[in-house]
């Protein structure tokens, strides 16, 4: 790695003033609404990637909100969402599902569209954790000690050191709670009506993490990266 953590950290921190402001409008309802979709009980225990999809692109924005620390975290999302699209685009029977492109790729013995969805299911483990926390705090509570929290506990296991470090450097340049469930909400509804929320978009994408993680036990490919 050619830079320092504390330059890294440097960058990251000056560059973060307006990250909430800058992100795209994120939609909390079409992450739900996707998830919904790619889990339905039409997919018996499989995921439609084509919702997945969806949701994970509706997601990034989510990401961003969190600020330019998780700005390496966004560009690899983009990349993976894009490298799935793509593959569905040029073989949409043999990738219209997460089991349809595990069977698939397994056979061939090649896993560029495996490998990229086991990066998006790792930093799901993350985001749905945040959220969570998110639902069981209050704004009296600490948005980076929340998110260092299940930082440590889901991606940080899959980062070198330097990444680690910059991370918990910076985290203090994370919005407050209520600045973040605005930007998720577009104002700042009653405690009720944000845990209400987030509980569900947390159900709804465990059980996508859930299938994703038992289809990728079944056929041993958690070790691909």
């Amino acid at each position: 790695v050619g830079v320092s953590g504390s330059t890294l950290v440097r960058n990251m921190v000056e560059e973060d003033r307006s990250a909430v402001d800058e992100c795209p409008s994120f939609r909390i309802e079409t992450v739900l609404k996707n998830f919904e979709a790619a889990s339905s009980e039409d997919h018996n225990e499989d995921v439609n990637l084509v919702y997945f999809i969806g949701a994970y692109e509706e997601l990034t924005k989510f990401i961003g909100l969190l600020g330019k620390i998780f700005h390496f975290v966004q560009i690899d999302v983009r990349e993976k969402t894009n490298k799935l699209q793509y593959l569905w685009e040029t073989n949409p029977d043999s990738y219209r599902s997460v089991k349809s492109m595990v069977v698939f790729e397994n056979e061939k013995r090649h896993y560029p569209g495996s490998k990229a969805l086991l990066a998006l299911h790792r930093a799901l483990e993350f985001i749905v954790a945040f959220l969570n926390a998110l639902a069981e705090s209050t704004n009296d509570e600490s948005v980076s000690s929340i998110c260092r929290r299940t930082y440590d506990d889901t991606l940080a296991r899959f980062h070198n050191w330097v990444i680690r470090k910059a991370v918990g450097l910076a985290l203090y340049t994370l919005p407050s709670r209520g600045q973040l469930i605005t930007s998720i909400q577009g104002s700042m509804p009653e405690e009720e009506h944000v845990r209400l929320v987030l509980s569900n978009v947390v159900a709804k994408t465990q059980v996508v993490y859930s299938r994703v993680h038992s289809i990728y036990t079944d056929y041993n490919l958690h070790t691909l990266l």
